[in-house]
């Protein structure tokens, strides 16, 4: 199953051998969804979240409305290029 824009609240590295070792926070009622049991692999796309991520960022509501327009065409561009598939690798002074 897919799943888009699944939030993780917080992640954990510890180095280990040359490597991360990630730990990663999901919801339970996500993993339910999805049919994930202890022990099974999942495949993530990843992200780092910017400070508007952690926003209410619909289009027409009070804080897009309160947002610098530079902003907002950055996050249309966000959500243009993920819905492509793609990733974002310019602006915003990235």
């Amino acid at each position: 199953m897919h799943m888009d824009g699944i939030f993780v609240k917080r992640v954990r590295a510890r180095a280990w051998n040359g490597y991360f070792r990630w730990e990663v926070d999901l919801p339970r009622d996500v993993m339910e969804k999805m049919g994930v049991s202890n022990g099974d692999y999942l495949v993530f796309a990843v992200r780092k979240a910017d400070w508007y991520d952690l926003l209410d960022l619909e289009e027409g509501g009070y804080v897009w409305s309160k947002l610098p327009e530079d902003v907002r065409k950055h996050v249309r561009e966000l959500r243009l290029a993920e819905e492509k598939g793609g990733e974002l690798t310019a602006g915003r002074g990235r």
